[in-house]
């Protein structure tokens, strides 16, 4: 089965509702799911077919069991790439990731290739739009104290979106360094993973986001 397919085959991301003490929100471009997972949520009986065909107390049973392997992919000792270096950057600034951030995708497509969830993003712009209101849901549910964009195509799709700054001039605080989402401190940035973000920049992200959590407390 080619990736492609991947993200028919599997059901989608399910979220807990978020706890008081999550007061972080990081975004991300969407929940990249690569082959290798396949026989682990077949295992699971995650299968899209199955979960339709399923009754109501079985469906909400596959979304427990969902979300309890997004927590593996996330916390577990076998976390995948990207989590792992979220880990580390929270460590570094002092904030338990598990505890104290919720992390959400903007499109909830199971899409290993990441060019392929951009173009159905610029192809599609009442889509767009949709996710963006979506997000914005996300926010008021969540309450975070700092949100922060760790993906470079997220962060310009939501820099240049009207729709999410209700057409709000954007500009940098000179105090924060940071942009403002209403009076929540929002950070766009780059992947932590691969080369998008160089040591350098990551120490300068590291300190913008100390900085900003304590003039935020």
């Amino acid at each position: 089965m080619g990736k492609k397919g991947l993200k028919k085959q599997f059901v989608p991301m399910f979220y807990e509702n978020p706890s008081k003490e999550q007061v972080i929100l990081t975004l991300g471009l969407n929940p990249s799911l690569t082959t290798e997972f396949k026989s682990e949520l077949n295992a699971r009986g995650l299968e899209l077919e199955l979960f339709e065909k399923a009754s109501t107390a079985e469906q909400n049973k596959k979304i427990t069991d969902t979300i309890n392997y997004q927590k593996e992919l996330k916390y577990g000792d076998d976390s995948i790439q990207y989590f792992n270096l979220q880990k580390r950057f929270f460590e570094d600034i002092g904030v338990d990731m598990e505890k104290n951030v919720f992390h959400y995708d903007l499109y909830q497509n199971r899409e290993t290739n990441s060019k392929n969830v951009i173009k159905d993003l610029k192809n599609d712009k009442d889509l767009t739009t949709e996710l963006i209101r979506q997000l914005k849901e996300v926010i008021v549910l969540v309450n975070p104290k700092l949100i922060l964009v760790f993906n470079a195509s997220v962060s310009k799709i939501l820099k240049d979106s009207d729709v999410f700054f209700d057409n709000i001039h954007l500009e940098l605080d000179p105090e924060k360094g940071c942009y403002y989402y209403y009076e929540t401190p929002l950070v766009l940035a780059n992947q932590l993973s691969g080369g998008a973000t160089s040591i350098v920049y990551r120490d300068i992200l590291v300190w913008l986001t100390k900085r900003i959590l304590k003039k935020t407390k």
